[in-house]
């Protein structure tokens, strides 16, 4: 069984062919919301408590990630607001910008259903403008040469906290800290930058779940460039239940959440499988997210096997970055040659695009989604199947009848490590 958006699916496994199954640690939130709040407030880590550094007249600036991640903002963002109030802040000096990176805006009413009628009606809210130059900034360059463009409302604010959630992340480890930042907040540039660095690395495939990377140092001195203060990080169960937060440092305070982290969505496989039908979920809003559900079920399972891959997918490839489509179909020297002769100018689309070609040197796999038509499947090398338990058969004829198979649940998130 899997989840597949808010509801699970069951298909059959033979018993003679299973080898695991996993899924995310099954977590009670012990205390009421309030309280993870307070806490991230008043019990920093290796920061000052924000009750000694807010104070009447400032202006706030609340960078919190978007709809594509999980953190349960119309929850925790009101009580947030109302500890602001107390230290002295007022409501019309505090703005929340969304921290798109690259992906579509969000339409007022998404707004509304994340943050509730209340946050919308009492504070400012914006979509983080990543391609308008109006409404970016030049920092200068990193020593690795990446354009450090961000929203000026970063700068123009006297304190930033940054708020999200960490899970494990294809690119830079872990989410969560100065990634609220780089690439929350940056212009396309830089954020295509940092992909490509994560994208073009050989152990690409070994950089989710590792704390100490390149990406990660890029990120983290972009953020603080940008004069990120403070964050506050959810630890998350499935459910939405907190598990954990920390609050303060950007750096310090997110090598701490990491660890919680760990604990729920590091999950232990005893062997490696040659099938393997991972959930997308929650990452499932299109390919482009969905993808990292591929790059980390790549650890549960032997080169060559088969991979079901099971998303809804509702738009599509992705509504933000078209050349994922177009170049869909390429291997990854061609794109690396088009990449060489400037021939593509969107650095996170020609990211995601090398990475999904590595994917597909390593396995086969089949896609079962109502969001991709078969022409997209096809396109991007995809066996299209129209329920699990076909693309089920459809493996086993592939493998063998002595193959391996394993189920991995929440795999946007999870991340399966072999003993």
């Amino acid at each position: 069984m899997i989840t597949y958006g808010q509801k699970k699916i069951n298909f059959l496994v033979p018993k003679k062919n299973y080898c695991y199954y996993i899924e995310p640690k099954k977590i009670n939130q012990e205390e009421d919301d309030k309280f993870y709040v307070k806490k991230a407030f008043y019990e920093p880590i290796g920061a000052s408590s924000l009750s000694e550094v807010l104070h009447n007249g400032m202006k706030v600036l609340l960078i919190v990630d978007d709809l594509t991640r999980p953190t349960p903002k119309k929850r925790l963002i009101p009580l947030v607001i109302k500890e602001l109030v107390k230290l002295g802040i007022k409501k019309q000096n505090i703005t929340i910008l969304i921290a798109l990176g690259t992906h579509r805006y969000m339409i007022r009413s998404e707004i509304i259903n994340t943050f509730g009628a209340e946050v919308v009606e009492s504070v400012k809210i914006f979509n983080h403008e990543w391609a308008d130059p109006e409404n970016l900034i030049d920092l200068g360059r990193t020593s690795n040469n990446i354009k450090m463009i961000v929203n000026k409302k970063v700068i123009e604010t006297d304190f930033s906290i940054g708020i999200g959630s960490i899970v494990p992340h294809s690119e830079v480890g872990w989410s969560g800290g100065g990634k609220i930042v780089q690439p929350g907040i940056c212009g396309w540039e830089t954020t295509g930058a940092t992909h490509l660095m994560a994208a073009k690395n050989p152990k690409y495939l070994d950089i989710a779940g590792t704390i100490d990377n390149r990406v990660r140092s890029e990120i983290e001195f972009i953020a603080k460039k940008a004069g990120l203060d403070y964050i506050i990080n959810f630890i998350l169960g499935t459910n939405g239940q907190i598990y954990e937060v920390v609050g303060g440092d950007p750096v310090l305070a997110h090598r701490c959440g990491v660890k919680f982290s760990k604990e729920i969505y590091e999950v232990q496989v005893k062997d490696l499988a040659d099938i393997v039908v991972v959930s997308a979920y929650p990452a499932d809003l299109d390919y482009w997210q969905g993808d990292k559900a591929v790059t980390y079920s790549l650890r549960g399972i032997n080169r060559g096997g088969t991979l079901i891959l099971v998303g809804r997918f509702p738009e599509g490839i992705s509504s933000s970055h078209p050349i994922l489509e177009k170049y869909g179909h390429l291997m990854y020297e061609e794109l690396m040659e088009l990449s060489s002769n400037n021939k593509i100018e969107d650095g996170v689309g020609l990211a995601a695009l090398l990475i999904h070609a590595r994917h597909k040197r390593k396995v086969s796999i089949i896609c079962v989604s109502p969001g991709l038509t078969i022409q997209q499947k096809e396109k991007f090398g995809f066996i299209h199947a129209e329920s699990v338990q076909d693309a089920i058969n459809i493996a086993l004829d592939m493998q063998g009848n002595k193959c391996k198979v394993g189920v991995i649940d929440y795999g946007g998130d999870l991340l399966p490590v072999c003993l």
